[in-house]
């Protein structure tokens, strides 16, 4: 009998993917939902060969920012395929090809090339390494193990039987169940998903506000979002602290300037009247605000 998720008395039903390919959309769209926020997922398929030329293609690669970088190879599974033997031999192809310093090679210029192509991706991780040469970076990163993360909509007694099989393999290994549910009676269009993230989720601190404060707030600013509403330039969508930190990242010194007032006053700060500032200045243009 499948799951139901109940949520303020609405009913959710379980929902099962009719593909690996249907499937593989949902997590590249909560990619950062399930890494993080400085996570870089990059949807490449690039087979990776061992030394003796036997290899294997995996779904997408995850790069992860911060003080102590590291990287994902990502499988994506559906439950009902039979995982015993399809990830067994998968994920050994993955490290025998990872091994392989012709094919550490090849991927650090694949995903070189990725990056450079999409010029929000190059200035955040410009942004995070700062005067670091990015090949480098990628070069120092893949020379590192990988995690292997399996990411299925459902945990069964046959993948972990599986990956008990992989134990003696020094490389982590990570498993991410992915669970949809869909409202009852309306399907996809309103969904939840449940899942446990691979990075520590901070709570937020408690705030004691005394029970004779008064709030005092701007009408300019009344209902506006905290990041400003969002632009596109193309197909491109960004939020406006998202153009800020690219403008920052280009030696900007006003745009690195208004982040820090927009951090410091979230609420107060209107970040869309910062990114008109910039365009006004030659900076930023082609953006259009459509939210």
């Amino acid at each position: 009998m499948a799951n139901m998720l109940l949520i303020d008395g609405v009913k959710y039903e379980a929902w099962t993917p009719a593909s690996e390919d249907e499937f593989e959309q949902v997590v590249k769209e909560h990619a950062k939902d399930i890494f993080g926020e400085q996570s870089i997922y990059l949807d490449i398929k690039h087979k990776l060969k061992s030394r003796a030329g036997i290899g294997s293609i995996p779904d997408g690669y995850v790069i992860i920012l911060g003080d102590e970088p590291d990287w994902h190879i990502v499988e994506v599974e559906l439950s009902s395929h039979p995982l015993y033997d399809h990830i067994v031999p998968q994920v050994g192809k993955f490290i025998n090809g990872v091994n392989n310093p012709s094919t550490q090679r090849d991927i650090v210029d694949t995903l070189y090339q990725e990056i450079n192509s999409d010029e929000f991706l190059r200035l955040r991780l410009k942004q995070a390494i700062g005067a670091t040469d990015t090949h480098k970076f990628l070069s120092d990163l893949i020379s590192k193990p990988p995690l292997v993360t399996i990411i299925i909509e459902k945990r069964t007694e046959q993948l972990d039987e599986a990956l008990n099989m992989l134990a003696y393999l020094p490389q982590n290994k990570k498993v991410v169940e992915l669970q949809t549910f869909t409202r009852e009676g309306v399907g996809l269009n309103v969904h939840a998903h449940l899942f446990e993230p691979l990075y520590e989720v901070l709570k937020p601190p408690t705030v004691q506000i005394p029970p004779d404060a008064k709030a005092e707030i701007s009408s300019t600013h009344r209902g506006e979002s905290r990041f400003g509403g969002k632009w596109e330039r193309g197909e491109e969508i960004r939020s406006s602290r998202e153009l800020l930190e690219m403008a920052a990242a280009t030696g900007s010194k006003e745009a690195a300037d208004y982040l820090t007032q927009g951090k410091a006053k979230p609420y107060l700060a209107s970040w869309c009247r910062y990114v008109d500032t910039l365009q006004k200045r030659g900076i930023l243009v082609g953006w259009r605000r459509i939210e």
